[in-house]
């Protein structure tokens, strides 16, 4: 009986070990897994191997050297991969994004600009500002890269037309990929850099690796696009390098949070360039000149509510794409110009 059970049991480990196998493999998952299996079935062998069991633990070996190999295979393509983004062995290559069979235009010119798109508090609208303004600055044949830097609750991706990528900033970070190897082009044609599944968040390490991220940013562009979380949750990584914009709607409390954004930013050296009121009216001047007066930071757009915008972020795209002759893309576009034409 004993002799039928491990027979059974021998075999049933063999079919699920070779699917695993295959698994691994096909969808090329990360090279840790497999190896974190190795240990695991040394430690059963060692266990097994005490207890007498030694046809057992021999298989359990054997195992281990099948996971052993797939790992090593996944290491080694992860290694070819980034090799290929390298030119003599340290710059990485520029993107070449495609969008209807034609190469968006090169930088226009020798500064990189990184603008934070920035709120007091969420639901404001911080991301469909983020997404339309760098479509709007990408139609002005500027070359644009959008971070998503909302590690906890990233939207930036479903706007911009990307479907779960699988691999993001966090990959970066962790030294596994390049950040042109996590540079996915959405619908508009513009570069997206999603953030990926990370679960430390804005922790000392992460701050810490973002900056010099940030500082030594490899690839090329006019405008990078951060969209920020809401609130002081990634305040550390802002410096002196980065310009703003603040975001906010027409009710105080927007308006409050704002103003306590402002001071953090400012103690970090940031430039910021105005305030953008989303979901607003140009003929609510009291409102404009209270934003203002409790900011003392100009108001330089208002975008108007509209339903080109709902229809559009039910689409996932931007309404600067979907309509360009609608109140909010027109106003989109007349930002962009203003933002283009301001220099740090």
């Amino acid at each position: 009986m004993l002799i039928l059970f491990y027979d059974i049991f021998q075999d049933t480990m063999s079919r699920l070990t070779f699917l695993y196998f295959v698994f691994l493999l096909v969808y090329r998952i990360d090279a840790r897994i497999p190896l974190a299996s190795v240990l695991l079935f040394l430690f059963g062998f060692a266990i097994i191997l005490v207890a007498g069991n030694k046809a057992l633990a021999y298989d359990l070996s054997i195992y281990a050297l099948y996971f052993l190999i797939v790992g090593i295979l996944l290491k080694s393509t992860e290694y070819i991969r980034a090799k290929r983004e390298k030119i003599d062995g340290n710059e990485i290559k520029d993107i070449t994004p495609v969008k209807e069979g034609k190469q968006i235009i090169p930088t226009k010119k020798e500064g990189q600009r990184f603008l934070a798109i920035v709120s007091g508090k969420g639901g404001v609208g911080k991301t469909t500002i983020a997404a339309n303004l760098g479509t709007a600055l990408s139609q002005l044949d500027n070359k644009v890269i959008m971070m998503d830097m909302d590690l906890a609750m990233p939207n930036l991706e479903i706007i911009t037309g990307l479907k779960n990528p699988p691999v993001g900033l966090i990959d970066v970070l962790e030294g596994r990929l390049e950040l042109a190897r996590v540079t996915y082009i959405g619908r508009s044609g513009i570069s997206v850099i999603p953030p990926g599944v990370m679960l430390e968040g804005y922790s000392n390490e992460n701050v810490y690796k973002i900056n010099k991220l940030l500082n030594e940013f490899p690839l090329k562009s006019d405008f990078v696009i951060l969209d920020m979380p809401p609130g002081r949750e990634a305040v550390e990584i802002f410096s002196s390098k980065i310009e703003a914009l603040l975001v906010v709607n027409p009710d105080k409390a927007a308006v409050l949070d704002a103003v306590n954004m402002k001071v953090l930013l400012e103690k970090k050296g940031v430039n910021i360039l105005g305030t953008v009121i989303n979901r607003g009216s140009k003929k609510d001047t009291g409102w404009i000149d209270e934003v203002e007066n409790a900011l003392e930071i100009p108001v330089i757009a208002i975008i108007p509510e509209n339903n080109i915008v709902k229809r559009s972020l039910d689409r996932e795209e931007c309404f600067v794409d979907a309509d360009a002759d609608s109140p909010p893309s027109r106003e989109m576009m007349h930002l962009a110009r203003k933002i283009e034409q301001k220099t740090n």
